[in-house]
């Protein structure tokens, strides 16, 4: 008699822990990337703010160069895009090989919102990446200023996350 309920409480255990656990893990990971990506949003924006107030006023100019200075300051991609989508600067690509950015998600956001961000795939860098967009206002002339910063930050928290859990579970 107490075998058996010895093995239906060991068996219960074996399979309640294991679920416990991966529900734990799958709202740690959320809470972590919310959290992560929430930080991120407002320090790109400050930093977006101070960096307008430093483009050129005209935006003729090629300004590959003043985003290639800032993304020193920063550590974050910087592209400078006009109104119609035409990428004017770019601190990673040459601008004049770059496509046209207006369809980008950020940039539709930013254009009605003034602010727009999005997590995709970047097809230039090959990696996850967090993009934000401010709109500009220059003279009439509207245009708007992304940032962007690769995710593997947050992917290693999560993962070190995993493992913690793993290593709590076995213990």
């Amino acid at each position: 008699m107490k075998k058996g309920l010895f093995r239906r409480i060991l068996v219960s255990y074996i399979i309640i822990v294991p679920i416990l656990f991966i529900a734990l893990e799958l709202y740690l990971s959320n809470v972590i990337k919310h959290n992560y990506i929430s930080k991120l949003r407002e320090n790109l924006i400050i930093q977006s703010r101070l960096i307008t107030e430093q483009i050129p006023t005209s935006f003729t100019n090629n300004l590959n160069d003043f985003c290639k200075k800032y993304k020193d300051k920063t550590g974050a991609r910087i592209t400078i895009i006009d109104g119609s989508g035409r990428v004017l600067g770019d601190s990673d690509e040459f601008s004049g090989k770059m496509e046209n950015h207006a369809g980008r998600p950020e940039i539709q956001e930013a254009s009605i919102n003034n602010i727009g961000s999005s997590i995709r795939f970047s097809k230039t860098l090959h990696s996850d990446f967090f993009y934000l967009a401010i709109k500009l206002n220059s003279e009439g002339d509207k245009g708007f200023l992304r940032l962007s910063v690769p995710l593997h930050d947050l992917e290693k928290a999560i993962s070190q996350t995993r493992i913690q859990i793993v290593f709590a579970s076995l213990t």
